[in-house]
């Protein structure tokens, strides 16, 4: 009886992209020019990717779109018939009641700047129009958490109530989230809200009180109206800023610009497991603004060039354990990613003072990776039947999304001899692999999954 005997085992993590790529980003449309403060968002009613915030944007046909525009997987589209004002300024675009929103801070030619409490989109005439019972200024946070929306940023009012920074709504009515009374200052607002644990936290840049009347500057939890410190607190120094906060792997990720020096958990970035705050693998070379989950991945972007000692310039990936580079194409020491976003399974970034050229394709302010994107692959496990000559491959995808796995036999000399695929696999499987047609011999068998690599030598007899 033919039998398959295993020999040794090697295991390789994370191989980076760009050491199997040239060209790992692609722009879109010509670009942003002008300052370039560029954000991202899904529209999920139209599968569109907005693409707002404060910068001139070019479509592929040389439209210039200010403030606010849309990509759909193929070209940059424009929301409106008319011109937007050249100083127009759009950090978030939302739906309410089926029809799209902005803050008063957009502009177009027939409407500057006014007093009235923002915008809405007429679908009838293609045009937006002034909305007098909005958010009467800038909006940073638009997510909906247990059933309720939240939104974050630097207006007072929102939709005819006193809500200074945070409005919630459940569906039916609008109230506030901070007590308006002990409420941070107008110049303070606020950049991302998660639940953790049972608990509502909210980072940005403000410094509210507790119910003992002291200070909590930068995160906090919501304790009846009040803010509760994380820990002992966020340390501030030249800068009271979180930026982004995300939960991954049963932990709050707190990113932003602050250090350790100053008496914080980390550089740039920290974690909170709801007692301690803590360092991640070393922290940033400098801020972080953006995070996202994606294939069982943490994705973090900003304005540092490393992490963890890793060189990976602005964008950058947390398996849980160590950080990974995601490309070493470097954008520029100006520029910084402010946003991220998944759109139909693809990472696009965004920012400001964003310039890259690459096998002359010119990337401005918006840009999208080119290549599959890694993800996280736990449990994959090698082992031999040696009564039906097959191997059992157990594997599994932490990540919501579908994944390729790739199985490769190659013989001692390194030559591949077969070659098995599967696509689009979710959740955990089993494959059995009929190897009758391999003569006896040694055979390297090698499992692929994004960039995870599982390696085992088996001996055929």
């Amino acid at each position: 009886m033919t039998r398959l005997v295993a020999i040794s085992v090697f295991i390789f993590f994370a191989i980076s992209a760009s050491v199997l790529y040239a060209q790992n980003w692609v722009g879109l449309g010509k670009g942003v020019s002008y300052s370039g403060e560029v954000w991202l968002k899904t529209d999920t009613k139209n599968n569109l990717l907005w693409l707002h915030g404060r910068g001139i944007i070019h479509n592929n046909l040389g439209d210039t779109l200010n403030g606010l525009g849309a990509w759909d997987g193929e070209k940059i589209k424009r929301l409106t018939k008319g011109n937007n004002h050249y100083n127009s300024y759009c950090y978030q675009p939302y739906y309410f009641n089926d029809t799209l929103f902005t803050d008063q801070s957009f502009q177009l030619d027939t409407f500057p700047y006014g007093s009235d409490y923002g915008r809405y989109f007429d679908e009838i005439d293609s045009s937006f129009k002034p909305y007098p019972h909005g958010f009467d200024a800038t909006i940073y946070v638009d997510k909906t958490l247990y059933g309720k929306r939240y939104f974050g940023g630097k207006f007072w009012h929102a939709h005819g109530i006193e809500t200074r920074g945070w409005a919630v709504y459940d569906g039916s009515s609008w109230s506030a989230l901070i007590d308006t009374i002990h409420a941070p200052n107008y110049d303070d607002y606020y950049m991302d809200i998660e639940m953790y644990k049972g608990e509502l936290y909210i980072a940005g840049n403000f410094d509210g009180y507790d119910w003992n009347d002291e200070k909590v500057y930068g995160i906090g939890t919501v304790d009846n109206g009040r803010f509760k410190k994380v820990g002992n607190g966020f340390i501030p120094g030249m800068e009271n800023n979180v930026m982004a906060i995300e939960v991954y792997k049963d932990e709050l990720y707190i990113a932003g610009f602050f250090s350790e020096a100053e008496g914080n958990g980390g550089n740039y970035i920290m974690r909170w497991d709801g007692e301690t705050l803590r360092d991640v693998g070393g922290g940033a070379g400098w801020w972080i603004s953006s995070m996202l989950v994606h294939n069982g991945l943490l994705f973090v972007g900003g304005g540092f060039k490393t992490v963890g000692g890793v060189y990976s310039p602005r964008v950058a990936y947390w398996d849980g354990i160590e950080w990974h580079s995601l490309s070493t194409d470097d954008f520029g020491d100006q520029f910084g990613v402010y946003d991220m976003e998944i759109y139909n399974n693809e990472l696009y970034i965004s920012g400001s003072s964003f310039y890259l050229t690459i096998n002359g394709d010119s990337l401005y302010g918006i840009a999208k990776y080119n290549r599959e994107l890694p993800y996280l692959v736990t449990d994959i496990n090698v082992f031999i039947n040696n009564e039906n000559e097959t191997i059992n491959i157990n594997y599994g995808n932490q990540g919501d999304d579908g994944y390729n796995m790739l199985i490769n036999f190659y013989n001692i000399q390194g030559q591949q001899v077969k070659s098995i695929s599967q696509n689009n696999l979710h959740g955990y499987t089993n494959q059995q692999i009929p190897i009758p047609d391999l003569a006896a011999g040694v055979y390297i068998v090698e499992v692929r999954a994004g960039y995870n690599k599982i390696c085992r030598k088996l001996l055929k007899l």
